[in-house]
């Protein structure tokens, strides 16, 4: 953006309208959800300017992705490893899901990595941050 450059509520506006665009029509739902579910929670009376959502819907999706992201897993595996006395050896970590009276088992190493993601949104977030 340019230098001095402070985006207008409309402009916030055609953003968070494109995000919700792009996350809707990328497969990431359950993220606007959760968003949107966090700003309900926050926000008893929700008349905040476009510019506030914007940055509150940038601050909470960067969270909600870095926490369904495995980009962390290799340090987790590495924390249980200290932690563990004897031959017990932690390689993956498995969680039991029940589906519909089904029991699946689900590695969290095949959690989708998310990180590229999440540093595009910190670094749009951060530049907003800065002009305004």
């Amino acid at each position: 953006m340019p230098e001095g450059f402070q985006i207008t509520e409309e402009q916030a506006l055609e953003l968070i309208n494109h995000l919700f665009s792009e996350f809707n029509s990328n497969g990431f739902n359950e993220i606007l959800n959760q968003v949107i579910g966090r700003f309900e929670e926050d926000y008893e009376q929700p008349l905040i300017s476009p510019i506030e959502y914007l940055h509150f819907f940038l601050s909470q999706s960067i969270d909600v992705l870095e926490c369904l992201s495995n980009n962390n897993f290799p340090h987790l595996i590495t924390k249980y490893k200290e932690v563990i006395t004897g031959n017990n050896l932690v390689e993956s970590i498995s969680v039991e899901m029940l589906n519909q009276g089904q029991i699946e088992y689900y590695n969290l190493k095949s959690l989708p990595d998310y990180i590229s993601l999440v540093n595009s949104l910190k670094e749009i977030h951060k530049e907003l941050l800065r002009e305004n």
